[in-house]
């Protein structure tokens, strides 16, 4: 009734769906057929009785004769162990049941030993005794138990014929059934859409979802932390213009994090959910592929596969699924080789990502990267500083703004956390020293490669990029007029840093 009242097509189709004559017949028949009691799966595999009276009463006169003989049989075995209370004075004497040893009693051994001075009646036969409690049956108890096993495996025999009636009475009409439960199943998926959101009002909106163009994200958060509170936001932009962003940092300052909060931002916005952005513009993209560091990266003893080597199945598979289409997640290839393979490894494989046209995030520590953008203007180098601040450690900066790219503190930031975990000081202070000494010669080497004219070309790249961002957010923007105004305020500032750094 409140699905014929909605709005929505998608809705209304799901209420058509719902309502078809096929499908309203079927559950009918089923209604009709089957006790209407919610009880979940675990409750009916761990009962018999409901499994045995789970067709109404009146539908089968057979099962229900062997019904009733069941129900006299348990009210036998009940009034015996009543009668046993009374005949013995065992007022504590209490009626179990299992699976393997049916009906049986079982009384305190601290009763017996207090009450019964002279033991259990010899009507009692042993069974097992436990810590606190013994365990007994009785021959009568036996009897009843036979004819209990008895009548249960007639109802059981009788209620398969019926079910597989009834199964074969809804088969003709399956595809209807069917229709049904993807109706309830699309139903359900937008109604935990709607939780999702309503949870956090203020952090999700409706993304701008277009054929083609720019993918810009702006203050995305990871959908799984910031339910736990522990979210920060960063931006996202990527074009036609500058389809590849390297994103290094120092260890557990969010890399791998904010790979993954664009991946499945983008996924959202594909699903048509709201996403965890102040906005969010997201083109089609026709597949997104993924080398992250989740998969056995130790290497699969069972395959006989080392880490490097799955690393480069990985990589192989994107190369045979790129497409200019694609959003490509890299976080990290060619930890598990030689640093000049390695490097070499990734290099051209950015190189390649970069040649496909391909939206792509490329996280990576690798030196080598921070002259990318001086060779291959589309591409974008951010970085995670490092900082003594916890709330400004997990947002990204442009690399050259992000504090000490070759400095010290960035370079031994890793031995830092080693230092933390409990490594030996000897090797701490030695680790200290030859990473000094390192940085200083790639610091040296890098100065002897940087030209002004790279570096203009790089920061007239970066302007550009914020004027399309600016022009984006001031036509199609779903932001509200004070986000706006405070976004396009920082773009603004952003761009006259840029020109005047540009001269």
């Amino acid at each position: 009734q409140e699905l014929e009242k909605a709005s929505s097509l998608l809705l209304q189709a799901v209420c058509v769906a719902a309502s078809r004559a096929d499908v309203s017949k079927i559950l009918g028949i089923l209604k009709e057929m089957l006790v209407d009691e919610e009880l979940t799966e675990e409750q009916v595999a761990g009962n018999v009785t409901h499994q045995i009276y789970m067709i109404r009463c009146q539908e089968n006169s057979v099962l229900d004769i062997a019904r009733k003989d069941f129900a006299q049989v348990s009210q036998q075995v009940h009034d015996l162990a009543e009668n046993y209370r009374s005949t013995f004075g065992l007022k504590k004497l209490k009626l179990h049941f299992s699976a393997r040893k049916k009906f049986h009693f079982g009384v305190s051994k601290k009763f017996v030993e207090s009450e019964l001075s002279e033991g259990m009646p010899e009507t009692f036969i042993p069974l097992q005794a436990s810590q606190a409690n013994l365990f007994y049956t009785t021959l009568e108890l036996n009897v009843l138990n036979s004819r209990l096993q008895t009548s249960l495996s007639d109802c059981f025999e009788i209620l398969a014929s019926t079910i597989e009636a009834l199964t074969e009475q809804v088969k003709g009409k399956i595809s209807h059934l069917r229709v049904l439960v993807e109706a309830i199943s699309t139903l359900d998926l937008i109604l935990s859409f709607a939780v999702l959101t309503g949870r956090s009002p203020d952090g999700y909106s409706c993304p701008d979802l277009e054929p083609s163009g720019p993918l810009l994200i702006v203050e995305g958060h990871h959908i799984l932390l910031q339910s736990k509170g522990e979210a920060q936001s960063n931006s996202t932009f990527l074009s036609e213009n500058r389809s590849l962003e390297v994103i290094s940092g120092p260890n557990m300052a969010g890399k791998s994090s904010y790979s993954r909060q664009v991946a499945l931002i983008v996924i959202l916005g594909h699903m048509g959910s709201f996403v965890p952005a102040k906005y969010a513009r997201i083109p089609v993209f026709s597949s997104i592929l993924t080398r992250c560091t989740v998969r056995n990266d130790s290497g699969s003893i069972e395959d006989n596969l080392s880490s490097f080597y799955m690393e480069m199945q990985d990589i192989a598979r994107i190369t045979k699924s790129l497409t200019p289409s694609s959003l490509v997640i890299v976080d990290e290839i060619g930890r598990s080789t030689s640093d000049a393979d390695g490097e070499a490894i990734a290099w051209s494989v950015a190189e390649h990502l970069l040649s496909a046209k391909a939206f792509s995030v490329f996280i990576t520590h690798y030196e080598i990267f921070h002259q990318m953008p001086s060779c291959y203007p589309r591409c974008l180098h951010r970085a995670f500083p490092v900082c003594a601040a916890q709330a400004d450690c997990h947002r990204l900066q442009d690399s050259r703004a992000a504090s000490g790219r070759n400095s010290e503190a960035a370079g031994q930031y890793g031995i830092d956390l080693a230092q933390s975990i409990g490594y030996p000081e000897e090797i701490i202070q030695g680790a200290r020293l030859l990473s000094k000494l390192v940085l200083q010669n790639k610091s040296q080497a890098s100065s002897q490669q940087a030209s002004s004219a790279d570096q203009s070309l790089r920061l007239k790249m970066q302007a550009y990029d914020q004027l399309e961002v600016l022009s984006l957010l001031s036509s199609k923007s779903r932001l509200s007029e004070a986000d706006l105004r405070s976004e396009l305020s920082r773009i603004q500032d952003d761009l006259k840093k840029l020109m005047t750094t540009c001269g």
